[in-house]
């Protein structure tokens, strides 16, 4: 039996210093995420900013399109911004596929946030600080 305990033990710390090499995948969503798009023939980079204190900017080839709020629970953030009734949050699930960030409708009234939002992936921009 003590055996048995020493070798359960033995197997549980080996496979706690496993090689497989770690992801560092996002589980959050304040940073910077952007989608390189092309819009009616031309290039257009579309960058979303969470900040940490709650507000976010969308810029389209380096111009503010649009500011806004937003709060998270678990999986879901309520967001809202002047393109539509600052009163009324639109809410989607957010998932990290990869090291991506997906949006998906849950309920929202304003078209045009819905039409920017569901179902759009964007990437991670990385930090070169």
């Amino acid at each position: 039996m003590k055996k048995f305990l020493i070798l359960t033990a033995v197997t549980f710390l080996l496979a706690s210093c496993s090689n497989s090499p770690k992801t560092n995948f996002p589980t959050s969503i304040v940073g910077e995420w952007d989608s390189h798009l092309v819009i009616n023939g031309k290039p257009d980079v579309f960058l979303a900013r969470f900040k940490p204190n709650g507000s976010f900017d969308a810029l389209s080839n380096g111009k503010l399109l649009l500011s806004g709020e937003y709060r998270t629970s678990g999986d879901t953030v309520f967001m809202r911004d002047g393109f539509c009734d600052m009163a009324y949050e639109g809410v989607y699930r957010f998932t990290f596929p990869n090291d991506s960030l997906r949006f998906d409708l849950v309920a929202d009234t304003c078209q045009g946030r819905v039409h920017g939002s569901d179902k759009v992936t964007l990437g991670r921009v990385s930090s070169t600080k």
